[in-house]
């Protein structure tokens, strides 16, 4: 017993041991980190100096910002602390929030979140003071954390309502979606399933919206970006076209300097020569008076002209050897500025060339992808076969789409779901090719046959071949929602499950909303919890009319006011069209979408599938 004693205390001293050379060696201060602390400090001693109150709190924050990044999370505290003291003594609220913000997240990292809690209530009152309602659902959302890490799930639940409260009033979304989330956990800690439920599926809905948006901006960030290409093409060519023209108009300046040099040699010569005659006459005058003067004043003269003359000549030699160097220079920069602009001119035209030939691949390979789905989907003719009085209105946004309808027999008996997945286009398309192969294989060969298990066994596939049940937290949260039929014609019977969808039954001029379960197929809430599915089952008369669809009719904007299609006039579209035979009634579908849509861009897949019994 004692020797089993000593190797357990030997143990123990062995794994403090490890823990501290792991912890030493994650908070060693290498001599780049030290250097960089070396100069925060400087500059933090010089502020002090200068007594300049602002600049030495915002460097503070910067060494604060520092240690905390290397993981020195007690010095990252200190610098933080002294940065709070000097922001109050200056009275700047918003550090002084901020501050108190950094502080509590450090000590939430640290596990000390009784610490945490007095920082975040901090933020909380300044935030008051400030009346920032983005900075007040800020500070109860770190509240409602801390309280639910704490173990006190009805207070984290309390402020976790009211930071929704105010995230909705200033339209943040994400902020939305994280309080959606931490409520639903704090339900779900509690035991009330019931409202973890409800908070899970806007959690969920939320993230399908956000991740829409992201897919659109990606979408319009790839167009702008072949705009600005082909802006910069543009640009090109003018500004080498500019080019040319000035290339042409140098050349000109050239010849008429060229003209002007010989003009101005010519009139220089001119005045020398007339300047000898007049010299000449005078000498000729004074030759009866003074002959030896006259010879020697005939010779001063002659030789100063010639020195004069030579140096004319030597100075316009001077100035046309500095004008054609000049002129040299000009030319091979000129020359230089052309080849560079050809050279770019160039180099754009391929970019623009290979972007073209890479935009055509894509798209070929998606029309390849749309016929490999259009195969993949049912014959219309084989359901207008078993169902003759049907319809599908099949309309998908891009080539490729999301929704996808799908068509079996079995044992006597039909089946039809019409599904809408993730997104819309590739992903989509993905998604749906994954959709139709697994029911293939749970309806055809694992002969499941009710519409709530095939359900189950299709969110379990889902979930499990795209590892959303690894406890990864950053899975791609991807699902489908989808509605199911199993029509019995021999009992004149149906029976439909639904995955966060709707379907309608009409009787007697009558409409029945059949409301599904809130639970997607696939995705964070189905993946997290042992969802299953409910069958609502309706006998059927000569006229009754069911009516299966995703929601991209609904959400399709136009009109007079660019607005929502919306629940109320689909119900209304489809109460006034129901009695009329289904050829008819696909036909008049497309024209009110067309006449609503007008030149609106459609906005998602659309499927409706009708079927009267």
């Amino acid at each position: 017993m004692n020797q089993k004693r000593k190797i357990l205390n030997l143990g123990v001293l062995f794994l403090f041991l490890l823990t501290s050379v792991i912890v030493k060696s994650q908070n060693e201060i290498t001599p780049e980190l030290q250097q960089q602390i070396d100069k925060y400090q400087d500059l933090i001693t010089q502020s002090q100096i200068n007594e300049d109150k602002n600049e030495q709190g915002r460097l503070l924050n910067l060494l604060a910002f520092l240690y905390w990044d290397n993981n020195l999370q007690n010095k990252a505290i200190s610098c933080f602390k002294q940065s709070l003291e000097i922001n109050k003594k200056v009275g700047n609220d918003n550090a002084i929030y901020q501050i108190n913000t950094n502080i509590g997240l450090i000590y939430s990292d640290m596990m000390k979140f009784d610490k945490a809690m007095v920082f975040f209530n901090d933020s909380y009152k300044v935030s008051k003071k400030l009346n920032s309602k983005n900075k007040t659902a800020t500070a109860l959302n770190n509240i409602a954390v801390t309280y639910q890490n704490l173990g006190k799930y009805q207070e984290a639940i309390n402020n976790g309502q009211a930071a929704l409260k105010i995230a909705k009033e200033t339209n943040d979304i994400k902020l939305i979606k994280s309080c959606y989330g931490i409520i639903a956990e704090n339900y779900k800690k509690l035991g009330n399933t019931e409202k973890s439920f409800e908070y899970f599926n806007y959690y969920s809905s939320l993230s399908k919206h956000i991740q829409n948006e992201e897919v659109k901006k990606k979408e319009q960030k790839s167009q702008q970006e072949i705009d600005n290409m082909k802006n910069i093409t543009h640009h090109a060519i003018e500004d080498k076209e500019q080019k040319e023209k000035q290339l042409i108009l140098t050349e000109k300046d050239l010849t008429n300097q060229k003209k002007l040099t010989k003009e101005k040699q010519m009139q220089v010569d001119l005045l020398g020569k007339e300047q000898k005659i007049k010299e000449l006459t005078i000498k000729e005058q004074k030759a009866q008076i003074r002959n030896a003067a006259l010879i020697r004043n005939f010779l001063i003269i002659g030789f100063s002209v010639v020195l004069i003359f030579l140096a004319l000549l030597y100075r316009l030699l001077l100035q046309k050897k500095k004008t054609n160097k000049l002129l040299a220079e000009n030319n091979i920069q000129l020359k230089e500025q052309k080849e560079k602009i050809e050279q770019q001119s160039t180099l754009l035209a391929e970019s623009h060339k290979k972007l073209k030939k890479r935009n055509l691949q894509i798209l070929d390979s998606i029309s390849y992808a749309s016929r490999i789905q259009e195969a993949i989907l049912p014959y219309q003719d084989a359901i207008k076969k078993r169902l003759p009085q049907s319809f599908v209105f099949f309309k998908p946004r891009d080539i490729v789409s999301g929704d996808f309808y799908w068509y079996s027999e079995q044992n006597n008996k039909i089946f039809i779901a019409a599904a809408d997945c993730t997104g819309h286009g590739v992903p989509g398309a993905f998604m749906s090719m994954i959709g139709n192969t697994l029911l293939n294989e749970i309806v055809k060969t694992k002969k499941i046959s009710s519409p709530s298990l095939i359900l189950k066994k299709l969110n379990q596939e889902i979930v499990s071949i795209l590892n959303q049940d690894n406890g990864n937290p950053n899975f791609q949260d991807d699902g489908m929602d989808i509605s199911i039929c199993c029509i019995d014609q021999d009992n004149n019977e149906f029976t439909i499950a639904c995955a966060n969808s709707t379907a309608y039954f009409i009787e007697n001029n009558k409409l029945y909303s059949i409301d599904g379960d809130v639970y997607s197929i696939g995705g964070v809430f189905s993946s997290k919890l042992g969802v299953s599915f409910t069958n609502h089952s309706f006998k059927t008369n000569k006229d009754s009319v069911l009516y299966m669809f995703s929601d991209g009719f609904k959400d399709q904007f136009g009109g007079k006011n660019n607005e929502k299609f919306m629940t109320g006039q689909f119900q209304d579209m489809l109460l006034n069209i129901h009695s009329k035979d289904m050829s008819e009634q696909q036909s008049l579908i497309s024209k009110t979408l067309d006449n609503w849509r007008g030149d609106f861009s459609q906005v998602d897949d659309i499927l409706i599938i009708g079927v009267k019994f």
